[in-house]
């Protein structure tokens, strides 16, 4: 498996540590990055005070989802509006319902069904000046506003890796489940443009149409946000220039140091 969001909650296998039985892989950690996902959306939105979440009520990692976003909410001054779309003709009556809320912004998980309809989403948020916080970069490429996951290019490099130990011999039940060690940002200067933001201003490095900025974690621990790991936080200049792009980041706590 690979990219899996709670691969433990959808039944998969029993812990991350000891996946037992034939199946092995890695995780994208979709909810511990919820409450990154939402610090960025408020760095990047002014007077944001209420965020929709679209969930899958037929996809089991998302209740993992549902209760970290109760519980970051207070934490960060947040209003939720939570927007289930479990089959394809939920989509309009459901963004219809969300809109008559007036959310300030929608995040928009990585989930296969959704991302099917993906383009429908950036289109509807685009005709409706919504921002959009997305896992997957590939979404802010087709236009969505901005993105913050982990790399899936390496995820699925690191999968190949496994496939060839247990080619080699090795039981995939005594390889672990393994957890991104590489994230990603980006940001569609277009469509922040579009809809009269100003993505903040720090350090920059500019590579043709991008800028780059790595950040490597200063510790190892318990916690998956405390392995080593690199940061790439990559801004697609599609539209007005920017003065810089390393951002929000650097005010969120990853407790990691930026290098250039």
């Amino acid at each position: 498996m690979i990219a899996i969001g709670d691969p433990v909650r959808a039944g998969l296998v029993p812990s991350l540590a000891r996946p037992g039985a034939n199946t092995t892989g890695n995780t994208i950690l979709g909810t511990e990055m919820s409450a990154k996902r939402l610090q960025l959306l408020k760095e990047l939105v002014p007077g944001l005070r209420r965020v929709a979440f679209l969930w899958n009520p037929n996809n089991g990692s998302h209740l993992g989802y549902l209760e970290e976003w109760r519980g970051l909410a207070p934490k960060l001054g947040l209003d939720l509006l939570f927007v289930d779309v479990g089959s394809p003709d939920q989509f309009e009556s459901k963004f219809a319902a969300m809109m008559r809320e007036q959310p300030g912004a929608l995040s928009v998980t990585a989930d296969p069904f959704h991302m099917s309809h993906v383009g429908w989403m950036v289109d509807f948020a685009a005709k409706r000046r919504l921002p959009a916080m997305y896992i997957l970069k590939d979404n802010v490429a087709a236009g969505g506003l901005m993105s913050y996951g982990p790399s899936i290019a390496d995820l699925y490099r690191r999968a190949a890796g496994y496939a060839h130990k247990i080619l080699q011999g090795t039981k995939p039940a005594e390889l672990p489940v393994e957890q991104p060690v590489k994230f990603e940002l980006a940001v569609n200067l277009k469509t922040a443009k579009a809809l009269g933001l100003e993505v903040p201003a720090a350090r920059h490095r500019r590579r043709g149409r991008g800028v780059t900025v790595r950040e490597n974690a200063a510790s190892r621990g318990a916690s998956p946000l405390a392995h080593k790991r690199r940061l790439v936080i990559n801004l697609p200049a599609t539209g007005a220039g920017v003065d810089d792009a390393e951002s929000a980041v650097n005010r969120a706590p990853l407790a990691a140091e930026g290098t250039e």
